[in-house]
Formats: structure tokens, sequence, C-alpha cells
């Protein structure tokens, strides 16, 4: 027998039954399971008695004289009571086996992959199926050591913050031409960093993500999502367009007569569009577009439009990222 929600995307509650085995074997092995115990109290029962007989006739033969166990017949008796325990422990075994042909949900969830039905055999390790919890959902953030440096490690790896206190995720997807979006909390990191690609991952909780409201879809199982976490707040840098670079720590910079000047600079972080900086003045103009040789001081020509967000050169500006 199966449940009705026993099928691929079934959802169930928890302690229902999902799956039924055919019972009549363990029933059979309960009755004799039984029978062996009752067999067990009567030879007790009967070595009781034969050991009371011993002693007696002991007692008749050598008057005051100590008997010996075996005489007594007291490794009997110790038989036959480890007989009767032996045989009550294997109606509890054959009673937890009749109790385990109900297998049922140890939570409330989903189905993801039925692996059997109805008449099919199935021996102790088999798998019946695939589930998983409905309550909360974890999603793995695979972060390379540079983004570990934008976010607030503190409060990661300080196992005392409660989980409100916790980095909130913005999570969001697209399904079916629209983005959605979810909110989770960072609870914890993997316990160690990746070996193959070196990254460490960031594990966010999602409370209640498979219920549908407001016409939000939930969050499914394999989806794959993007993620946005707060940073940490940076001060005294500018910002500056990503193609204004060189070699990751120079910049061309733009005096007032129109000369170029190479400027060393700390990159503090970039992505493909802009960069943030430190060692640069606000309003300080520099060089965006690529140059095929730079010479110290040499003389520039601006164009009318140098300050335009798609000019050669442009400035940069004061900022504070997160």
């Amino acid at each position: 027998w199966t449940s009705p929600h026993f099928v691929d995307g079934g959802r169930f509650t928890k302690g229902e039954v999902l799956v039924r085995i055919d019972p009549s074997n363990y029933k059979f092995a309960i009755e004799q399971a039984r029978a062996n115990v009752a067999d067990a109290k009567a030879k007790l029962d009967r070595e009781i008695a034969e050991g009371e007989i011993a002693r007696q006739d002991w007692e008749d033969i050598n008057g005051d004289k100590p008997a010996t166990d075996l005489a007594l017949r007291k490794p009997q008796l110790a038989g036959a009571k480890a007989a009767l325990a032996s045989a009550q422990a294997r109606v509890h075994k054959a009673e937890l086996d009749l109790a385990r042909t109900e297998i049922r949900a140890p939570f409330d969830g989903r189905i993801e992959t039925k692996r059997v039905d109805l008449g099919q055999y199935v021996s102790p390790g088999t798998v019946l199926a695939q589930v998983y919890a409905t309550d909360v959902a974890e999603v793995y953030l695979p972060l390379t050591n540079s983004q570990l440096a934008k976010i607030n490690l503190d409060a990661l790896f300080n196992s005392s913050r409660a989980k409100k206190d916790l980095p909130p995720v913005d999570l969001s997807a697209e399904i079916g031409g629209r983005t959605f979006h979810w909110t989770g909390h960072i609870v914890r990191t993997s316990g160690s960093i990746d070996q193959a690609n070196r990254v460490l991952n960031l594990i966010v909780e999602i409370d209640n993500p498979y219920e549908a409201r407001n016409g939000q879809p939930p969050l499914m199982n394999g989806l794959f999502v993007n993620a946005e976490i707060p940073g940490v707040r940076l001060d005294n840098v500018v910002e500056i367009p990503r193609s204004a670079l060189r070699n990751e720590n120079e910049v061309v910079t733009v005096d007032a007569d129109n000369r170029m000047h190479i400027r060393r600079i700390e990159l503090v972080q970039a992505d493909r569009k802009k960069a943030l900086i430190r060692g640069l003045d606000d309003g300080t103009d520099i060089i965006t577009s690529a140059l095929d040789a730079v010479v110290e001081g040499m003389q520039v020509e601006r164009s009318d439009a140098h300050r335009d967000e798609n000019a050669a050169i442009t400035n940069a500006k004061t900022g504070a990222g997160e």
C-alpha cells in the first residue's frame, strides 16, 4: 500500500503513513516469538522446581554439608532464565519489525523522487524515495576570498549571534519571465574550504520557502538564484570606471596643464564596470581609454565632453561602498 501523496512532488505531513509493507510474515514472526516465550517460561518453572527437589535430596543425604552449585542445579536455572530473556527480546524485535512495515514521514515535506511502487519487493536498506522538509530551505553560496573580504566575517563566525542578528540575504530568480525575491539569513558556513575551487560556502536559511503567497511561486528545490549580501562600509574610497585601471594598481591622471601622470593606487574592490580605490583625491581627472604607451608628463588634448561618462577623460568620485 502507498499513500495517495506518495508521488513525485507530493506533499505530506509529519507522522503520515507514506508506505505500508505487507505485514503478514511479520505478524507470524510475533506469534512464533510469543510461543517461544511461553515455552521458555515453562522450562524456567520446571527448572526452579527441580532445583528445589535437588536441594531437599541433598539435605536428606548430606545433612548440613554445603552443597555445590551443580548439585543444586544453579547453572541449569541460570540457563533457563537466559533463554527466557532471549525469547522476550525476540518478541520485542518482532514487534519492532512489524511497526517498521509502516513508513511514516519524520517531518512536513515533499517527495522529490519516488523509487518504489505497489507490488515491488524491497529489502532492508532499499531507498524508497527522496524527500525534503518544507519548513526551511538551505541555499549554499560559494564565496571567493576576495568576496569574503567585502562582508562582516565577525558576524558569520560568532556562533552566539541570534539568527535575526545575522546578515539578511536577498535571493532572486527568474521564473516564467518574471523576477521574484525571497529573504533569508546567513546561519553558518561550511566546515572547510572547498578543496576543488578554494571557495567557502555560506549557508542561507529561508523560512517556509515552499509556500506560494501573494502571487509569488515557491522557492523550488534545485532552482539557481542570485544573492545580494550587505557588505562592510568602505570609507575614504573613490569610484572610477573599471577601464581606468592599469595593472590593477595604477591610473593615469591629467593635471590642470593637461599633462599625464601615472599614479599608484590601492585597489579596494572592483567588478566589470567600476572600481573602488584609495590614493586618489576626489575630482581628479583620469584617463579611461586604452593607451598603447604612457609617457610621464606627455601633453594631452581634452575633448569638450571630457566629463561625460563615456568620454576618454573623466573624474574620480568620492564614495562609501557596501
